[in-house]
């Protein structure tokens, strides 16, 4: 009889580990198979309709980073952003998690044309995160397929490039929050980053894949920048060193006397500003501590006035930050947000031709 429940016991155990075994099998492979990590997403307007791009991460047995199979671009397209979203789920296998996403690429078709609502309902679905960056670009399908080296895909490396280019004198990180909380003029200033693509050479050396093929950089030195009307203005290098100056934490000048020079780092800045209502005016000071890399000014670093080349660098400085200021005061473009400041002091909304500004630049070097 023992011997009977014995066997009995080894049975039942037997079956049920087969069923664990099964059953456990489908509960982990299904999910793998289906889920997919979206880093990256692009909206654009073609053919009057709202595209949506998706760059995903592969889940699976073939998603080691880097290998071929490991990342896709999820297409959809629809009347309105909810449609969009729709038919993306709908064309593909794959369930798409937005938790990791950080980078948007905007496509200037739609930038220019019906983004704001766009924005608007994305921020309120809370499909990604409010801190997605935000980037143009010419084509948001062409920016989020194309091949970089270094990265494995644009949106890891365009992340990448912001944070650099925030920390060495580009504009501050606009934010999709950001963006739809400055809709209105007393907010803020409205910019985002505009990326250009520039051809790269392609890594070489063993565990690289790209080698054979077209790569590209993006140059995060350009601006779109919206006026006072809601029109799109898009500015280069020039307008957008004088925002970074006064925007950014760091930065890198180069100052002149005649055909010599002297370069610097910035390490840090400090602003303070003073306000008056009526009539209106603020006076800005910016303090600048600074380090230099190279100079021809003088033989030897030892024999440089310091004086003199601090009073050099902020007069450079200064005329960077006056050079975009004027260039935004034609196009109606309140580049420092200045509106919004008075605004938010004394709940008066001026135009910029009521303002006064007055900067006072000063350089110290380490």
């Amino acid at each position: 009889m023992k011997s009977q429940n014995k066997v009995f016991r080894i049975i039942v155990t037997v079956v049920i580990l087969l069923i664990l075994l099964i059953t456990g099998g489908l509960i982990t492979k299904k999910p793998l198979k289906e889920r997919g990590i979206v880093i990256g997403i692009g909206l654009d307007k073609v053919d009057g309709k709202l595209l949506l791009l998706a760059q995903i991460i592969l889940s699976g047995e073939n998603s080691s980073p880097g290998s071929p199979s490991a990342f896709d671009v999820l297409e959809g397209s629809g009347d309105t952003l909810s449609e969009a979203f729709n038919d993306l789920a709908k064309k593909e296998t794959l369930v798409p998690s937005y938790a990791h996403c950080n980078i948007l690429f905007v496509g200037k078709r739609l930038l220019e044309d019906g983004f704001d609502e766009v924005a608007t309902k994305l921020f309120e679905s809370n499909k990604v995160k409010d801190n997605t960056q935000l980037v143009v670009a010419d084509e948001a399908r062409d920016a989020i397929t194309t091949l970089v080296p270094i990265s494995s895909t644009p949106s890891e490396y365009m992340e990448k490039e912001i944070k650099l280019n925030e920390e060495k004198g580009g504009r501050s990180v606009v934010s999709l929050k950001d963006y739809v909380q400055r809709k209105e003029i007393t907010s803020g200033t409205r910019y985002i980053s505009y990326a250009i693509k520039l051809p790269a050479n392609a890594p070489t050396g063993e565990n690289t894949s790209k080698d054979d093929k077209e790569v590209f950089l993006f140059d995060l030195s350009n601006t779109a920048v919206f006026d006072l009307d809601g029109n799109i203005h898009y500015y280069g290098k020039e307008m957008t060193a004088g925002i970074g100056l006064v925007e950014a934490k760091g930065g890198n000048i180069t100052a002149y006397k005649g055909e010599k020079y002297i370069n610097v780092d910035i390490l840090q800045s400090f602003k303070r500003r003073f306000y008056e209502k009526d009539p209106a005016k603020i006076v800005s000071y910016y303090t600048y501590y600074a380090r230099i890399n190279e100079q021809t000014l003088e033989k030897s670093q030892d024999d440089l006035k310091l004086d003199e080349v601090e009073k050099l660098i902020g007069d450079t400085i200064k005329e960077k930050i006056m050079y975009s200021y004027n260039q935004a005061l034609q196009d109606n473009v309140d580049i420092f947000s200045l509106i919004g400041r008075l605004y938010k002091r004394f709940g008066k909304e001026y135009s910029l031709e009521e303002i006064k500004w007055e900067i006072n630049v000063d350089v110290i070097l380490r």
